[in-house]
């Protein structure tokens, strides 16, 4: 774990591990390539980023990350 990534750990306050997160952070890429591509393949891509969304944000609470829990916190 670099230097960056530790102090984040310890001001985030995040019981996540550093894999858990680089896995969230790889959702939330693939979930913004949904919500981009809705403009070619019409609606449906975004529907689908929605609900993964919501699936997962148990997943991302509470690790303080802006764009990972931004879109789902309550």
């Amino acid at each position: 774990m670099n230097q960056d990534q530790d102090i984040w750990m310890r001001v985030g306050g995040s019981d996540k591990t550093e894999q858990q997160i680089a896995n969230l952070r790889q959702l939330t890429l693939i979930l913004y390539i949904l919500y981009a591509s809705c403009w070619i393949l019409g609606g449906l891509p975004a529907i689908v980023a929605i609900v993964i969304n919501y699936i997962k944000r148990e997943d991302a609470a509470g690790t303080g990350n802006p764009p990972i829990n931004h879109h789902s916190e309550k």
